[in-house]
């Protein structure tokens, strides 16, 4: 199914909005935790992250006990001491972005023995992402990526598709990634708008899942 790209949102993690410190089990799609009161520092829609997987996920459902998510998030009944919700910031004024997109170094392991070359695949490089935006000083989304760049933040970002209808329960498809900016620039012409241009450098894995319900 196609989608369009008119509601892609592209969000940053702007600030910790909960931390519970505690062990807990990672079961499938659930978090839970014994003498721990979730229901008072996490809401269904909040973006979480562990301290043994720094890649963001949305919450589900809230319970007092019990976190589910959509998808999966860590390993099968492992343990962790830190659970972090975080604020997501909406980036404005996008006009258009390319990326996630990389690639591998191509390794060559042709010997003298060898009829034709032979090759291996390095480790992934999960490359940039680039935006274009209509420059706008007083968005907090913009603001953070060029605090980001002044501080060499290691942010965290998500970008949302359109796979799902709008006021829908359902989750669309999205991504999440590490990552640091790497530029954020500006520019005008006569009778022109000004634009701004901002580069992400991904750190670390792309995290994708699909639509879910």
């Amino acid at each position: 199914m196609a989608m369009e790209t008119q509601g892609v949102r592209i969000t940053r993690a702007s600030s910790i909005t909960a931390t519970v410190s505690t062990d807990y089990d990672i079961t499938s799609s659930a978090i839970t935790a014994v003498g721990v009161t979730f229901t008072d520092d996490f809401s269904t829609g909040m973006f979480i992250a562990t301290t043994d997987n720094t890649a963001l996920q949305c919450i589900k459902t809230v319970a007092t006990t019990k976190i589910e998510i959509h998808g999966t998030f860590g390993t099968t009944g492992s343990t962790a001491r830190k659970l972090t919700g975080y604020t997501m910031d909406l980036i404005g004024e996008i006009t258009d972005f390319t990326g996630p997109g990389g690639q591998a170094q191509v390794i060559d392991i042709t010997s003298i023995n060898s009829t034709a070359k032979e090759k291996l695949i390095g480790i992934r490089d999960e490359g940039q992402v680039s935006m274009t935006l209509n420059f706008d000083p007083t968005d907090g989304g913009q603001t953070g990526l060029r605090d980001d760049r002044d501080l060499r933040t290691r942010g965290k970002y998500a970008i949302r598709l359109t796979d799902v209808a709008t006021g829908s329960s359902a989750l669309p498809s999205w991504c999440y990634f590490n990552g640091y900016c790497l530029g954020f620039s500006i520019s005008g012409a006569v009778d022109n708008k000004i634009t701004a241009n901002a580069v992400l450098e991904i750190d670390g894995p792309v995290i994708w899942s699909t639509k879910v319900t």
